[in-house]
């Protein structure tokens, strides 16, 4: 997302995991059922994701790299919905 500026599909998802894990080295092939489990993921992420619009996608992401801000962020988007 913070690349292209769009959503995911599914074998863009599988080709990044296939680059971060098995082209650096940390894993020799990806899961069997990595094809099952992209498209699970695919699926909830754009269900949630469609409620908001790319930039704005792009904005959380940037400003919740850091796991404190990425937990404040969860909290404030809890209280919102609730």
């Amino acid at each position: 997302m913070l690349k292209y500026e769009k959503l995911p599909e599914v074998d863009e998802l599988m080709l990044f995991y296939h680059n971060r894990y098995v082209e650096s080295g940390k894993m020799k092939t990806l899961p069997y059922l990595v094809k099952f489990w992209a498209e699970g993921l695919s699926k909830k992420f754009n269900e949630v994701a469609h409620r908001y619009e790319i930039f704005e996608i792009v904005a959380i992401l940037n400003r919740t790299r850091r796991i404190g801000d990425r937990k404040e962020v969860e909290k404030e988007e809890k209280e919102r919905i609730s």
